[in-house]
């Protein structure tokens, strides 16, 4: 499994949900498309892209870019 960057992260969910310029504070509710429905496809993308299953009960707390990127971390597959 290669690392991935923080950057990385911020432009596969850019792709993902159609937007531009994620910024640090950029979430579900908070983003311009990443509503609930958009945040389970991006949770289901997010496991092929990064190689690592999510747990069903992490859904509702991974709603963030930040908390995914520290949760990625966690796992090893983001760079610090």
């Amino acid at each position: 499994m290669s690392q991935k960057t923080m950057d990385d992260l911020a432009a596969f969910i850019g792709q993902t949900l159609k937007a531009a310029n994620l910024g640090p504070d950029a979430g579900m509710g908070r983003t311009r498309g990443w509503d609930s429905l958009a945040h389970v496809n991006l949770i289901l993308a997010l496991e092929t892209w990064a190689g690592v299953p999510v747990p069903p009960e992490l859904m509702g707390e991974l709603t963030t870019l930040e908390t995914l990127a520290d949760w990625l971390r966690a796992q090893g597959v983001l760079t610090q």
